[in-house]
């Protein structure tokens, strides 16, 4: 498979390009990567590279360095630097030594699809010139080629008939048909591509050890793809597999084709079958044609959906159980083709995201959790453990917005209690009475009073009572002691020290304090 290397210090750069070419389907399958220039010519001088983008300005040694001592090396990659626009002059420097394209930070995608486009249209022609004289890259330049013309639009049909004959195709006697195999319990699974890169090596191996006439890939659905004479015991060869290394994996095999215009065909339908997994879990081997033909006329049910959102904050969790359950009804789900259950469950993941954002618009950070976490139908082994994820997804929801709701009553106990405290204060009132009043527990009223309103029931009482006071003593006929009584306080001095510690004078300096204003 052609081999590129990334270089540069900044993990996200590299990650970003990395996921563009990986996505594209394109043939450089294997892709390192570096930090640095020094450990980029470590890589350079142990494995032999297709494709290398490097940035310009990095610690040790640099971009220009490091394309410098490219240029001298016996087989030369398809060379690209990395710059900023402040660094352009510099980057045209690296020119002299063989770069043959840069790109500008942030990369375009479409750009960097361009570059990569060329670096392979390079590689197959020198591969091209290889093939004629080294046999043992001859496999990997047809399965190369075979990738390009199943995965992109850059091939004329005259190309593809070219290469059909090239590689030994014999469409007048052999019919062929693309399998899609997959080594992971489940279609996306989060070592996929790890898993798959592993499995192409593999089939090569088998293909050559059992002597079968085939080519293979990895596609940008992170799969292994067989293009193999029809008839080929499909499982033999992965039982060999599963003998040799260990590995057990799956495989959807698409219709035969006696002609290029129908390998596209063969293949999605490969592909279609693989997936086709969750519906059989206990099946290796898939094939297209053992399939009942997919219905793609269905219309969702929508309004079972919104009754589920619509019994959300609720207490009724058998119903909403069974109501998923008719949601994802086997029967359908069987019917259907599997694009009506990817629908249904974007509608579901859609209409709750909905719900939550009417109903707790203010809960945004779980609100991206919910929608974040919601998983495909392919990250599981089969239709059953889907409709249980999303009975636990749906039923953990209910329960978070049951406690929502219980925080917000429980809010309005509180309120229920401060107004109880703003119309009586003028009485002996204590926290053990505000609590009967509206039905709570002492102790974990008197917690969550001070978590409400930042203060314990008592300073708040006094705050209360101070300030209904500072209103009295602006009126002239009332005197200090009537006020010490018209707020709570029987005995003058307590209220005369109670008002000097929360205001920090008494009672007849904040009166006079009045007047002369």
């Amino acid at each position: 498979m052609a081999k590129a290397l990334l270089v540069d210090d900044e993990k996200y750069i590299r990650n970003g390009i990395r996921a563009i070419i990986s996505r594209a389907g394109s043939i450089f399958t294997e892709i390192d990567e570096c930090v640095n220039g020094i450990e980029a010519l470590n890589r350079l001088s142990e494995n032999r590279y297709d494709l290398v983008i490097t940035d310009l300005i990095m610690p040790q040694i640099d971009g220009i360095e490091l394309v410098s001592r490219i240029d001298g090396m016996e087989y030369k990659p398809y060379t690209v630097v990395l710059s900023g626009y402040d660094d352009f002059k510099y980057a045209q420097k690296a020119i002299k030594y063989g770069v043959k394209a840069y790109l500008l930070k942030p990369v375009d995608r479409n750009e960097l699809l361009n570059i990569v486009k060329k670096a392979e249209e390079e590689y197959i022609k020198r591969q091209n010139t290889d093939v004629k004289t080294n046999t043992g890259d001859r496999e990997e330049f047809f399965s190369n080629q075979f990738k390009l013309m199943l995965l992109s639009d850059n091939t004329t049909r005259e190309e593809e008939e070219k290469l059909l004959k090239t590689c030994g195709m014999d469409f007048e006697n052999e019919a062929y048909w693309v399998v899609t195999v997959n080594s992971c319990e489940v279609y996306e699974a989060e070592d996929k591509l790890e898993s798959n890169l592993s499995l192409v090596a593999k089939l090569r191996n088998c293909l050559n050890e059992t002597g079968t006439f085939g080519f293979y890939f990895l596609d940008n659905r992170d799969n292994a793809v067989l293009i193999l004479n029809a008839g080929t015991d499909v499982r033999s060869l992965l039982e060999a597999v599963d003998r040799m290394f260990g590995t057990r994996c799956t495989a959807g095999i698409g219709g035969t084709f006696t002609d290029v215009s129908e390998m596209r065909r063969s293949y999605n339908q490969s592909d279609y079958a693989l997936k086709y997994k969750l519906l059989v879990p206990d099946s290796s081997v898939i094939y297209y044609s053992g399939i009942a033909e997919p219905d793609s006329n269905f219309v969702l049910p929508v309004r079972l959906v919104k009754n589920l959102t619509g019994m959300l904050d609720t207490e009724r969790k058998d119903e909403l159980c069974k109501v998923i359950n008719q949601i994802f009804d086997e029967k359908a789900v069987r019917k259907y083709h599997l694009e009506y259950l990817e629908k249904l469950s974007a509608c579901l993941k859609l209409e709750i995201i909905e719900y939550l954002s009417e109903h707790v618009p203010h809960k945004i950070e779980f609100i991206k959790e919910q929608e974040d976490s919601f998983k495909s139908i392919f990250e599981f082994h089969n239709i059953n453990d889907f409709t249980r994820y999303i009975k636990k997804f749906v039923l953990s929801i209910n329960e978070v917005l049951l406690q929502f709701k219980s925080i917000c009553s429980t809010d309005k106990t509180i309120e229920m209690a401060v107004k109880y405290v703003q119309d009586n204060y003028r009485n002996d009132l204590t926290m053990a009475e505000v609590a009967n009043h509206i039905s709570l527990n002492y102790s974990y009223f008197s917690i969550l009073f001070k978590e409400k309103t930042g203060m314990n029931f008592v300073d708040y009482l006094r705050m209360v009572r101070i300030e209904k006071a500072k209103d009295l003593l602006q009126n002239s006929i009332y005197k200090i002691y009537e006020v010490s009584e018209m707020v709570g306080y029987n005995n003058t001095k307590h209220f005369t020290t109670t008002f000097r510690a929360l205001t920090g004078i008494s009672p007849k300096e904040y009166r006079e304090k009045l007047y002369i204003n």
